[in-house]
């Protein structure tokens, strides 16, 4: 397996930490995306993720499943035996997505826009 990321962005590092958490981050292998100079607007990026986003986790049959969340759910379901970080209980799982929701949504969401829109980063592709 592939996760595709950078290694300086946040939703990035929380797949790491949750493989680093689950102990499997030696399951997969990094591929570094400088998405400062444009390398996920590639072609081939794109191809594996069409909202242009990093992280990517390319499966050794060629899917991509892309989004955090969704990468993370998939290492939770295909590992039962490592240690359970988004809840056992019906309760459980609804709290974990409940703060997960929060943190998107509350957190970063309005951190990631202050961030794309003051620091010049991405300039060359938005208007702040």
């Amino acid at each position: 397996m592939k996760l595709f990321e950078t290694r300086t962005a946040p939703n990035p590092r929380r797949v790491r930490m949750f493989l680093a958490e689950k102990g499997l981050l030696d399951q997969v292998e990094l591929v570094q995306v400088d998405i400062e100079k444009g390398e996920n607007l590639s072609p081939d990026f794109v191809a594996r993720n069409p909202m242009k986003k990093v992280p990517v986790l390319e499966l050794d049959d060629a899917t991509c499943i892309a989004e955090t969340m969704a990468i993370c759910r998939y290492f939770e379901e295909s590992y039962p035996d490592t240690p359970s970080l988004l809840g056992e209980s019906p309760l459980e799982k609804a709290q974990v997505e409940q703060w997960l929701r929060w943190i998107e949504f509350y957190f970063m969401m309005p951190t990631g826009m202050c961030f794309q829109h003051t620091t010049g980063y991405f300039k060359d592709r938005m208007n702040p």
